[in-house]
C-alpha cells in the first residue's frame, strides 16, 4: 500500500506544474480554465494534507503558493479576469449553452422532481441525488458527467 501511495505522490509531483497558474492559482482539470475559488481551495487543502503525509517539500511549496491569504489586489483581479476569460472560452469551445440541465434550480424551488436518468450500473437514485445537489448549486450534471 505504501508503494502505491509513493507512486501516486511521484506522479503528482511530475504533473503538478500542469495544474499551476503562475505560482498563484490552480487550473481546473483538463478543461483549461482557472479553478473557481471553492475548487481551488479544495486543491490547496488536499495538497497541504498530502505534503504533510508524504513529507515532500515540493508539494508544500505549491500549497503555500496557492494560499489565498498572500494574494495582492492586483493578483486577485488577474485571477478573476483570467478565470472569466478562460471559462468563457471553454463554454464557446464546448458550446455548453446548447446543453440542457436535467433539472434547473428554478424547477427545484418549485418542487419539481429531478429527472431520473437511467444508468448502466443501476444507480439511478444516487444519480438523482447528485442532480439535486448540483442543480441546487447552479451546476449542470452534463458538465461533470
Amino acid at each position: 500500500m505504501k508503494r502505491l501511495f509513493d507512486e501516486g505522490i511521484e506522479g503528482l509531483k511530475n504533473y503538478l506544474p500542469e495544474w499551476d497558474y503562475r505560482k498563484k492559482w490552480s487550473w481546473y482539470g483538463t478543461y483549461r480554465y482557472l479553478s473557481p475559488p471553492s475548487h481551488h481551495r479544495l486543491n490547496y487543502l488536499m495538497l497541504s494534507v498530502l505534503a504533510r503525509l508524504s513529507g515532500e517539500s515540493i508539494l508544500a511549496e505549491y500549497a503555500a503558493s496557492w494560499s489565498n491569504e498572500d494574494l495582492s489586489v492586483s493578483d486577485r483581479m488577474e485571477i478573476y479576469l483570467v478565470h472569466l476569460i478562460t471559462k468563457n472560452l471553454c463554454r464557446v469551445k464546448y458550446r455548453t449553452w446548447k446543453q440542457k440541465p436535467l433539472t434547473t434550480p428554478k424547477e427545484l424551488k418549485e418542487g419539481a422532481s429531478p429527472a431520473r436518468a437511467p444508468l448502466d450500473n443501476g444507480r439511478t437514485e444516487e444519480r438523482r441525488e447528485q442532480v439535486v445537489t448540483l442543480a441546487s448549486l447552479d451546476w449542470s450534471i452534463r458538465r461533470i458527467a
